[in-house]
């Protein structure tokens, strides 16, 4: 079997590095439309020596021990605790997601949660009132009545490749069945039976259907290197 696999970032290298283990794969073809592999995970070293992830910080984390595991197979890791304070207008520091250390320091001053940490942040990321979000989106982000000031509490391993994402995904794809071939779109002729036996193809779905439907709002961010 010949396999074309549409993007090379996190969840198509998984999907490259098992089926390259097995008997029935000839080749597997990975195309991506930018220069480089590893998605918007893609980190690299600048002329400091500093690690930068072009496209914002991403911090490993999980709660499970199966998947840490796998990963582990690609790289080691440097441990690292996030943790988040947002700047009140007093100039004090309180806890973000909101504990009950941040309810109780809020309510001191007689701030409102939800005003003073969720609206204005979600407003600006998501460009559109507060009350027309999906209600499951502010649920991401709970208000805990705890003290544990982590942002990602409940994960037990958390923290970063200590060479780099990109490096992890080049290990993930270290395979003689696996070429790569990078600044490449996909084309509808590529759906052709004759040239691969199954296609995975992780491109935005709007543009995979020629935004027949329209284009879909994604939002993103704007980077500025200083």
């Amino acid at each position: 079997m010949k396999i074309l696999i549409v993007g090379a970032g996190l969840s198509s290298s998984v999907i490259a590095h098992e089926l390259a283990k097995q008997d029935c794969i000839n080749s597997i073809d990975i195309i991506d439309s930018r220069d480089h592999i590893a998605g918007n995970l893609f980190d690299y070293i600048d002329e400091n020596g500093v690690n930068v992830h072009k496209y914002g910080p991403h911090i490993w984390h999980t709660n499970s021990e199966k998947i840490h595991k796998y990963m582990s197979n690609f790289t080691n890791w440097v441990e690292y605790k996030h943790k988040v304070k947002e700047l009140l207008n007093n100039g004090e520091y309180v806890t973000i997601p909101a504990n009950k250390e941040t309810k109780e320091k809020l309510d001191s001053l007689g701030l409102d949660v939800i005003e003073t940490l969720f609206r204005p942040y979600s407003e600006k990321m998501w460009g559109i009132p507060l009350e027309e979000l999906n209600p499951d989106i502010i649920k991401r982000v709970p208000i805990r009545d705890d003290l544990n000031d982590l942002y990602f509490q409940k994960d037990k391993f958390q923290g970063f490749p200590d060479k780099g994402y990109t490096n992890m995904i080049e290990n993930m794809l270290k395979n003689d069945k696996i070429s790569i071939k990078l600044n490449t779109k996909f084309s509808s002729d590529m759906n052709n039976i004759d040239k691969y036996d199954h296609i995975f193809n992780a491109m935005s779905i709007d543009e995979y259907f020629k935004y027949s439907e329209g284009i879909l709002p994604y939002r993103s961010l704007k980077f500025h290197v200083m």
